[in-house]
C-alpha cells in the first residue's frame, strides 16, 4: 500500500488529480471483542447502485448478522462520502468505518462490517474501536493499486493515416496497443486511453484525421483502470 499511496501523492504534485488509490481485489478481515464476531468486508465500487450490489451480496452471505454498517467514498460525479450505524448507537459504527478508509486515502471503496451479538455490551468507545478496528485490518490486508478513469476510443481509418495514428498514441504514451482489430477496406480497432490524457490526443488526432474520418473516431466511457508509472 505505501507504494500505491507514494504514486498518487507524487502525481497529485505534478497535476494528475484523476489518479487515485484503491483496493484492487475484495478484502475481508474477522476479529473477535468480547464474544461479539466483527466482520468486515471491502470492495472498489464507481457509483451507489454497485454499493447497493455489494450490500445484498453481504447481507446474503451473513443472513443471521444483527448489523451491517457500513460506509462509502466514490469520486464520481463528484466525491461523496456515506455511512451507516445500521441500528447501532449513533456515530458508533459507520463514522469509525469511514474514518478507516480516510486515513488509509482509499477511494471509490465500501466497506461493510457484519456484527454478530455476543451477548456482552461493548459501550458506546467499544463499539467505536471495534467498527474501526475491524475496517483497518481489512485495509491492512488489502491489494491496493492506483487507478485512474479511462476512455475507450474506437477508430476506422486508412491504412495511410494508421501508422500516423500508432505514432500520435506512441507520443503520448498511451499504455497499451490497439486491440480488437479490423483489416478490411478500412483499419478498425480500440485502445484504452486514460482521460487525462484523452483530451489532447483528441485534438492531436484531429489535426492528422481528414473530416471524412473523423466521425468514425468513437469515444466512450469504460471503468476505471489500474494505472502503472
Amino acid at each position: 500500500m505505501e507504494e500505491a499511496f507514494r504514486l498518487v501523492e507524487q502525481l497529485a504534485i505534478e497535476g494528475d488529480e484523476t489518479i487515485y488509490l484503491s483496493v484492487s481485489h475484495d478484502a475481508a478481515a474477522e476479529m473477535t471483542v468480547k464474544r461479539s464476531k466483527f466482520i468486515c468486508n471491502l470492495r472498489r465500487i464507481g457509483d451507489r447502485s454497485q454499493f447497493d450490489s455489494f450490500m445484498q451480496e453481504i447481507t446474503s452471505l451473513h443472513p443471521k448478522a444483527n448489523h451491517h454498517c457500513w460506509a462509502y467514498i466514490v469520486r464520481n460525479p463528484s466525491k461523496q462520502e456515506h455511512f451507516s450505524d445500521a441500528g447501532e448507537p449513533s456515530g458508533t459504527a459507520g463514522r469509525p468505518i469511514l474514518g478507516a478508509l480516510k486515513q488509509s486515502s482509499l477511494e471509490n471503496v465500501a466497506a461493510i462490517v457484519s456484527r454478530y451479538f455476543g451477548g456482552i455490551k461493548l459501550g458506546v468507545k467499544g463499539l467505536i474501536d471495534a467498527y474501526g478496528d475491524c475496517a483497518r485490518l481489512a485495509i491492512s490486508l488489502a491489494d491496493t493499486a492506483p487507478f485512474s478513469p479511462h476512455s475507450l476510443v474506437r477508430f476506422s481509418v486508412s491504412y495511410d493515416l494508421y501508422n500516423s495514428l500508432l505514432q500520435t498514441m506512441s507520443k503520448f504514451n498511451i499504455p497499451g496497443k490497439p486491440v480488437n482489430m479490423e483489416f478490411a477496406e478500412l483499419i478498425s480497432g480500440e485502445i484504452l486511453v486514460p482521460d487525462s490524457l484523452l483530451g489532447a490526443l483528441k485534438d492531436k488526432m484531429d489535426e492528422i484525421i481528414p473530416p471524412k474520418y473523423r466521425h468514425s473516431i468513437m469515444i466512450s466511457k469504460t471503468e476505471d483502470r489500474e494505472t502503472a508509472r
